[in-house]
């Protein structure tokens, strides 16, 4: 699975961030429409905003071109338009890879020093 991180800018309402774990970025934006958290967002921005934005209220939604995995999205209802950028930050490694979501590891600073001692000098 995908973790997107999802910027919303509000036009003139201020902005905020998340996060949400999907396999593309459409169902990621899908998932965030359809939470809580852009209205639990919009009820702080202020009069006239709209209490949610929907799937239908998309106006664009395009990929960053020469950008990889970052996609802009603009929304717009009653008069009140908010930007959200999509951006890939973390794929979850395949099963059988050789760091399988772990990080690689390196020598420690001892058996560095250990093998250079070891290692015959010309």
């Amino acid at each position: 699975m995908v973790l997107w991180s999802l910027m919303v800018n509000l036009d003139g309402g201020g902005a905020f961030g998340t996060q949400v774990s999907a396999p593309t970025p459409n169902r990621a934006l899908r998932l965030f429409l359809e939470s809580s958290s852009l209205s639990q967002f919009l009820r702080t921005a202020g009069p006239g905003w709209p209490d949610t934005f929907r799937v239908d209220d998309i106006v664009a939604f395009l990929p960053m071109t020469g950008l990889k995995d970052m996609h802009l999205c603009q929304l717009g209802r009653e008069g009140k338009y908010a930007s959200v950028m999509l951006v890939k930050t973390w794929e979850a490694s395949k099963p059988n890879s050789r760091s399988n979501g772990r990080a690689a590891k390196r020598p420690s600073n001892k058996l560095r020093a250990r093998s250079a001692r070891r290692s015959p000098r010309r």
